[in-house]
């Protein structure tokens, strides 16, 4: 079975024999910040792009090193190939998630990353801390509302203080994006895909 899909660049990959070779940062780039966050429901489109660059900066500010940065940074870069399935329907979809994990590995291994020792779990924190925010501040949810229990999220106990989540164009997103990404490739002394 193949499952076949053209990028940004017009190169087609299938995503079932993806390859490092087959990985570019503009396609990445692009992708990413042309797709939308919460399938698009926000008054103006918060997209994956823009969000990746807001945990990343997350971990900057709790202290991170460069690689625990880049991994934050990266960590949706998959969706650039499979798309941005919101998390419940995820979860109910684990043949998604197992495709989605080995792009993201290949992706990884694009740019000549091995992820530090506990990552996932560092990022997944951030990430929560970081959907907090956006339910504050694109949907006006705090702890306090009575919607936050009824998303079923386990976010709640990740509130914290954050810098405020305003939505940027999508042009601003992929140069926000790919300058964060080459700035913390050079720091990690990483491979940039082309």
């Amino acid at each position: 079975m193949s499952l076949k899909k053209i990028l940004y660049s017009g190169k087609i990959v299938d995503l079932m024999a993806l390859t490092p070779t087959d990985i570019s940062l503009p396609d990445i780039s692009r992708a990413l910040s042309n797709l939308a966050r919460f399938d698009g429901a926000t008054e103006d489109v918060y997209s994956v792009a823009q969000h990746s660059v807001y945990v990343a900066d997350l971990a900057h500010h709790y202290d991170a090193t460069p690689a625990m940065r880049f991994a934050a940074l990266m960590h949706d870069a998959a969706e650039a190939y499979v798309g941005d399935l919101n998390s419940p329907m995820k979860s109910h979809c684990p043949n998604f998630k197992i495709i989605e994990n080995k792009v993201h590995a290949v992706i990884m291994t694009a740019f000549g990353f091995t992820p530090p020792p506990l990552i996932d779990e560092y990022v997944k924190t951030l990430d929560m801390i970081a959907l907090t925010s956006e339910f504050r501040d694109l949907f006006g949810i705090t702890p306090e509302d009575k919607r936050f229990s009824e998303l079923d999220y386990p976010a709640i106990k990740y509130w914290h203080p954050t810098p405020t989540v305003k939505p940027v164009f999508p042009a601003a997103a992929y140069c926000d994006f790919t300058e964060a990404v080459e700035r913390l490739a050079l720091l990690n002394d990483l491979a940039i895909p082309y």
